[in-house]
């Protein structure tokens, strides 16, 4: 399904953080209480882009760039708005933003895939449906919500 034209897309701006917030706070299911403090703490320093029908934040996407590779800090897209292009659009806008400026490679952290936790099998979905490779399998034992780390990168170049 194709995104609605009267849907826009907007660089992320520090009056966003709520609107961002108020979208994952209707994710649960991927956005714990401690990830949404994280998400606190770390979207001043990213950018990114919102997504708006009329005054209704639909989804956003948010990054960083460390040495000319290019990491998804934080993506999510309403409930009611997902499967209808809104994350696609995002993550394009933003892999043509970053191909343009000599990135060369994205990554994205999510849960991996030997945890099974419907919502994160749907995420990396996407992003393999939009050609993410598996890069990198991390254990993390000691935490209990984020047992087993991917990194799934995407060559830009």
């Amino acid at each position: 399904m194709q995104p609605n034209v009267s849907v826009s897309l907007r660089p992320l701006s520090e009056a966003d953080l709520e609107s961002v917030l108020e979208v994952a706070r209707a994710l649960p299911q991927w956005f714990t209480p401690t990830g949404l403090e994280l998400m606190q703490v770390d979207l001043p320093y990213q950018k990114g882009w919102i997504a708006w029908e009329g005054s209704r934040p639909l989804g956003f996407i948010s990054f960083f760039v460390n040495q000319a590779k290019g990491e998804i800090g934080w993506m999510g897209v309403l409930p009611d708005q997902q499967r209808k292009g809104f994350g696609k659009q995002l993550l394009n806008r933003l892999v043509d933003d970053l191909r343009s400026n000599r990135v060369s490679e994205l990554y994205v952290r999510t849960l991996g895939d030997s945890v099974e936790y419907e919502p994160y099998a749907k995420t990396r979905a996407f992003y393999r449906a939009n050609g993410f490779q598996d890069f990198q399998r991390i254990q993390h034992p000691e935490n209990p919500e984020y047992e087993e780390e991917l990194l799934l990168v995407l060559r830009l170049k």
